[in-house]
């Protein structure tokens, strides 16, 4: 963190909002100070260490790498999670922070294990599109008056040419969760095809998937986003997630 000048002197060391504008174009170094605070403070939300069961003493990830990329990113561990194995094993929150947008989703990573992978693949197509029903009902409460905040479901393919390499990225599928509903929004066209698609991708899967449900926020037009508020939306981000988590840990170990 000194290396980074996160604690050098005049530094700000509580969240006051993302600082990038037209003006104050995306930079690493700013984004990457501005995530571990939005972090250290999300770690301690209550309704996270209650309803998701955060772990806010686990580790993120060993380093955030990514100079070079339009995105710095970390995660929040959940107390699922086991001590001797790594965050890809297993559901967990994760914030980024992008060229033009924050997004701040559940991932459902490729290595998620036993009996919580089944808790999720052994639904039917119907019972999938309920669950995420219930999602989308969550973020039109949570959301329905945010502009600017989108709920989106990221599906991705890719591989990795070595241990510490950037990913290359075979195949996205990135959508509104919107659209898999019909909606008094006329400017949202329903189009289940994706969320049937992420479906029939995930029980069929061939290589490294990962899935990430979460919000949004851009830049440009949530006016809360250079502010302290944005933390209460990506809380809620997760939150709005809580049936999907609660899915996958079906066993009760995690979320009650």
């Amino acid at each position: 963190m000194p290396s980074d000048g996160y604690l050098k002197e005049g530094t700000l060391t509580i969240f006051s909002g993302i600082p990038f504008t037209d003006d104050n174009p995306y930079n690493y170094r700013e984004a990457k100070r501005v995530l571990r605070l939005a972090l250290a403070e999300l770690r301690k939300r209550p309704k996270l260490l209650q309803m998701l069961r955060i772990d806010p003493k686990g580790p993120g990830r060993p380093a955030i790498t990514g100079r070079e990329s339009d995105t710095v990113w970390d995660i929040i561990p959940l107390k699922a999670a086991r001590d001797d194995e790594p965050f890809t094993n297993c559901l967990h929150l994760t914030l980024a922070i992008r060229r033009d947008e924050l997004y701040a989703p559940v991932i459902v990573p490729n290595g998620l294990k036993g009996q919580y992978r089944r808790n999720l693949l052994d639904l039917s197509e119907q019972q999938f599109a309920m669950l995420f029903q219930k999602l989308s009902v969550n973020f039109h409460r949570l959301f329905g008056k945010v502009s600017g905040a989108t709920p989106v479901i990221q599906l991705v393919q890719r591989h990795y040419r070595s241990r510490r390499s950037e990913p290359t990225v075979d195949a996205r599928l990135n959508f509104d969760l919107r659209t898999a509903y019909p909606s008094d929004n006329k400017m949202i066209k329903n189009q289940p095809l994706w969320l049937d698609t992420v479906y029939k991708a995930l029980t069929n899967k061939k290589g490294n998937l990962q899935l990430a449900v979460g919000v949004a926020f851009s830049y440009e037009r949530c006016k809360e986003v250079s502010t302290r508020k944005l933390l209460d939306h990506v809380e809620n981000s997760w939150l709005m997630c809580k049936p999907l988590v609660d899915t996958v840990f079906s066993d009760g170990k995690p979320t009650h």
